[in-house]
This record gives C-alpha cells, structure tokens and sequence, in this order.
C-alpha cells in the first residue's frame, strides 16, 4: 500500500489490502473507490467551514484510468453494498409515496377549489393551498445522466452520485456530443461545474423553469483513457473549470493472481471480504444518518457545518502557504488545478473526518488529507493522455494486418497481399490499402525487400521486420535508400 495511504480510517486501509488481496488492484484504482463511496456518504452530512473564503460543500469528483482488462466493474462493485444496501431500504420504506401524493393531489384539489371560490367571494378569507410535495425517489446511484436527467432525479430526493465503471458512455454520450459549436458538451460541463461549487442547479427551457437549491452531486468514474482524452484536451474544458474540479488517477494494466482452489485461498479470500465488509458497515452508518432538509421545502438540504480545530486550521493552511506557488512549478501545466488544492484537501479531510465519526475536522483529518493531496498531485504530473487519432479506423486496421501477418508468419507482394490477405483488407480501396502499410513501415513493423524474379523482373515482397534479417532470397536485396517512404513505392 501506497505510504501516503498510512493516515487514512483503519476501516479504509483494510478496503484497500482486501481489494489488493482479492483482485491485485492497484493502488490508483483503490484509492478512487474507496474515497468515491464515502464521499457520496459524507456530501449529505456536513459542509466545511473554510475559515478563509466561506462555508463550501464537501462533493468531490473522481476519476481513474485504467486500461481494457483492469478489472474496473469488478473492484468498483466491490465497494458499493454499503450504498446499495440503504438504496434497498429507503426504496422499501417509500414504497406507499406513489399512494401519498395520490391522496395529498385530491386534497390539494380541493383546497385549491376553496380557494378559488374565496377568491370571488372574500378574499380576505382566502387560503392559499401549500404546494404537492413530489413523490420521495431512492435512487442514490446513476450511471448514463444528461443535465435533465440528473435535475429530474434531484427534484425527487436530494443527492445522488454519477457512478460508474464504463463512463466511457458517459464522456462519449449524448451529453456531451456537441454539434461544430459543442453547446451539449459544455451545458454539461458548465453544469458540473456549477454542482461541485453548491451552486443552485437550474432548469430553463420553453415549457419549464426550475431552481433545486442545496443539492449535491458527486462522481466516481472508472474508464479507459481514450474515452475522456477529449474532454481533457479541449481548452473550453480547462477554462470553465470543470477539468481542475476532478481528482484523476492512472494505473497501467497489471497481472491478476492466479486463481487458488486450496482451504487456505478460501480462508484468506474470506477473511479479505471480511475487511471490506468493515468498510461496507461504516458506510451503511453515514448513509443511514438523518437527512435535516430546510421548512417548507422539498428536498432543500440544511446540512450542519463541520468546523476545524486551530490544529487542522493552521496544518492544512500551512501546507497551502508551501505549495502556493506550484501553479508556477510543478504544476506549471495544471495551474487551474493547483489554484484549487486548498479547497481539494479541505473536502477530502472533511471526507474523512466523516467517515471516522468526527464533528470537527481534526489535526489528523488534515495530515490524512495531505498525504492523500501529495499523491494526486503526483499523479496529475504524471498523467499521461494523448490525442484523439485523426482517422483511428486506419490506425485499428494497421494493428490488425500486423496481427495477421504476425500469427501467419507471411510474407508476399502487395499484390498478393490485396489478393489473399484478410477479407476486411481485401475490400479497402487502393488508398486505404496504401494509407496501411504506410503506418506499418513509418512504425517500422514490416520492411520491403527487392528482389530478382527468374524473369530477371525486380519484385517487391512485404517481409515482418523482426524475420528480414533471416530472409533469404537468391538475388536479393534490399533498397539501397532505406525503407520506402510511402506505400505507393512499394506498389507493384
């Protein structure tokens, strides 16, 4: 386990060891659902006393990228029965709301009769019926949202999380599909943006206007780098702020245990469950927690404010003071980002001061979420995101020829290759075909060796690089130029 995971709850150490006793996951994965899960418990206890720019919400956005093969929906499942769990039993306690609001409609019908009525006789006597309250929703976790979506679910109830292990979906959806001027893909982001600062979330359109006031809204996304490289790329991204608001991590692929059928495999992946299920109990606390909402609102959040001790105060704003110029240093490339560390460490040590029962943020909450700062930052800096390839079909068909010509051992003219080669390759146009082995001799995967044919006609063959040099030919050669420059060269 990371050394800077040493402060952090028992309860969640012991989620990490049992996820990396389970699945081998690693350390970037782990942290991100541990963290996500009791963040989307704590955001509806508390908010956070700053003690220098005001009281701020406690909602936090993470991210991992992990590739193809991580693992992802199996160690984020691993962390979710605490959450689900409570889903179950607040959708079992509301299960007569439909009844309710039925009956609630026919009284508030007949008010509203009476109070028409009073309003062409008396109006002085004229009372004004209270408004239907909507019918109460459980559904605390959602996974494909648009900006109506998540707004139609908070109208309901009053937090939820974006939670999923495929947000690949997510960040290529309808969302955030946006036409040349991408107004989706920023509504969305603008809205995120809004809903990580506590901001009143708003519904404005032709038919319907609507406020939701002291909501919250967190996020935990697992997804292969491709599928958000986009958005992290886009400048309109970084300058609305939304990119700066997110806790990103990155693992590369890892080996998975084998699999054991002993007694003591079984006791030991037993004994793992175990610890995690003390995760999953603490968790079941903080969301079984009381929800105080403010009179004569529907769903309006009146979250009690932790404050900090003088010890937290001066630790965690003494490592700002530090750090306040890495916009300028090792964060030169992310300065949006470490403009907002103080706030990023104020909500995870609330987060976890939270999770371990405190009503005030303690010196140890801090120094926990120091640690845990110090290693998003490490990992900000290290993040590792490419572009978007122009033409990706052209780069997937190249790695698939090579397969193909790997698994074959094949060598040929392009002629023959255009003749016999896989049945996809064989239907490509000419220029497409030419576009693929241009990739593949740029990346230097194939090598073109002439050679003298019995006609005395020179014929080009198409020959894997790592075989060439044991490629015997009578009369051969290779070019004496190097490789060709382009595929039209190679051509017969």
């Amino acid at each position: 386990m990371n050394e800077r995971f040493k402060r952090l709850p028992v309860a969640m150490q012991e989620a990490i060891a049992a996820l990396k006793e389970l699945h081998a996951t690693p350390d970037e994965m782990a942290i991100q659902v541990v963290l996500g899960v009791a963040n989307a418990a704590a955001m509806k206890m508390y908010n956070v006393d700053s003690r220098k720019y005001g009281v701020r919400p406690i909602n936090e956005y993470f991210i991992c990228m992990a590739p193809t093969g991580a693992m992802k929906s199996t160690n984020y499942k691993e962390l979710l029965p605490g959450v689900e769990r409570f889903e179950e039993f607040k959708q079992d306690e509301l299960r007569d709301e439909p009844t309710r609001y039925a009956l609630d409609k026919k009284v508030f019908a007949k008010e509203e009769a009476a109070y028409l009525k009073a309003m062409e006789t008396d109006p002085n006597l004229a009372v004004l019926p209270k408004p239907l309250k909507p019918i109460e929703t459980a559904k605390y976790i959602i996974s494909k949202a648009t900006v109506n979506g998540i707004t139609n679910q908070l109208k309901s109830q009053s937090f939820v999380g974006l939670f999923s292990s495929e947000a690949g979906e997510f960040f290529n959806g309808h969302s955030f599909q946006g036409g040349k001027d991408n107004n989706k893909a920023v509504e969305m982001s603008a809205s995120l943006t809004s809903m990580w600062d506590g901001h009143s979330i708003e519904k404005l359109t032709g038919m319907e206007t609507t406020t939701l006031k002291n909501r919250r809204v967190n996020m935990l996304f697992l997804l292969q780098a491709e599928t958000i490289q986009a958005i992290l790329n886009t400048p309109i991204f970084s300058e609305q702020g939304f990119i700066h608001r997110m806790l990103i991590t990155q693992c590369d692929y890892y080996e998975k245990p084998e699999w054991e059928f002993t007694k003591e495999s079984q006791q030991r992946e037993s004994a793992a469950r175990d610890r995690l299920e003390q995760f999953h109990v603490q968790i079941g606390r903080m969301m079984h927690k009381p929800i105080i909402y403010k009179k004569n609102t529907n769903f309006e959040l009146d979250l009690p404010t932790l404050g900090q001790t003088d010890a937290a105060w001066i630790a965690l704003g003494s490592w700002r003071n530090a750090g306040r110029e890495r916009g300028l240093a090792d964060l030169k490339n992310y300065s949006g980002f470490a403009e907002r560390l103080h706030e990023h460490c104020l909500r995870i040590a609330a987060t976890i001061a939270a999770f371990n029962g405190h009503t005030d943020l303690t010196e140890e909450d801090a120094l926990c979420a120091i640690d845990i700062m110090e290693f998003y930052i490490e990992q900000r800096r290290k993040l590792e995101v490419g572009i978007t390839a122009h033409d990706p079909n052209r780069s997937a068909g190249a790695n698939k020829l090579y397969e193909w010509l790997v698994e074959r051992s094949w060598t040929g003219t392009p002629r023959e290759l255009s003749q016999y080669g896989p049945t996809w390759y064989r239907k490509l146009d000419v220029d497409q075909r030419n576009q693929i082995l241009t990739d593949m001799l740029s990346d230097e995967k194939i090598a073109v060796i002439e050679t003298v044919a019995t006609n005395h006609k020179k014929v080009k063959t198409i020959v894997l690089t790592d075989i060439k040099d044991n490629f015997e030919f009578s009369n051969r050669y290779l070019i004496r130029n190097g490789m060709p420059r382009c595929a039209t060269d190679v051509a017969e």
